[in-house]
């Protein structure tokens, strides 16, 4: 399944406003990930946010493979945000602005196996899981460990032949696929992400 939403074929005609809502010329002219109103936005498309603004609940935890705007916006809507990053800027830049259901935790970039030593390492389980770093395909299988049973996942760029394994791992453990294609912030081209699920998820898909 796929959801497409080409917002920049409705711009002239935009008469709902659903594209000036959602900021993407602000966004393009800020160079930052931003709604119109100037609220943090995921760097993912824009079909993909409004699921997720839409469904997810309170008492949600997530975990993030990579820092920045996709952290401010989870920590205001869901319970606990546990976020692993290996850029010291984004987690200076996002420890500035996070607040306290979010905890950040630094990961070596290499190798894979350091990282992904971090991922497995985590206590408890998560209830949306976002990869969106480095070593994407280890990343993401050792991510699945993390996942409740109502859990989903959300691979970024995951139009890139290189992430085949991560759809064979995510196949394997019994959970299917929903593409989301669109442009996202700061971006005049297509980008797909896609969402991983089971049935009774926590999303309602």
């Amino acid at each position: 399944m796929r959801v497409v939403l080409p917002w920049i074929l409705f711009w002239k005609n935009d008469r709902s406003g659903v594209v000036r809502e959602w900021g993407w010329a602000r966004s393009l002219r800020d160079k930052a990930s931003r709604d119109e109103s100037g609220a943090p936005l995921p760097w993912i498309p824009y079909a993909a946010t409004a699921l997720l603004a839409e469904r997810l609940t309170p008492g949600l935890a997530v975990l993030q493979l990579g820092a920045g705007h996709s952290t401010l916006f989870f920590m205001t809507r869901v319970a606990r945000v546990v976020t692993i990053e290996h850029d010291p800027h984004w987690l200076d830049w996002t420890r500035e602005r996070a607040q306290g259901n979010v905890e950040l935790i630094t990961a070596s970039p290499d190798p894979a196996d350091a990282f992904c030593a971090v991922v497995a390492a985590l206590p408890g389980r998560f209830d949306v899981i976002v990869v969106d770093s480095i070593h994407r395909n280890e990343a993401f299988a050792a991510a699945l460990g993390k996942l409740t049973p109502r859990g989903v996942m959300l691979l970024d760029d995951s139009s890139r032949v290189a992430y085949a394994p991560a759809f064979a791992a995510a196949s394997e453990a019994g959970l299917r696929h929903l593409h989301f294609v669109g442009h996202k912030p700061m971006s005049v081209n297509v980008h797909r992400s896609t969402l991983f699920y089971r049935d009774g998820n926590c999303l309602g898909i």
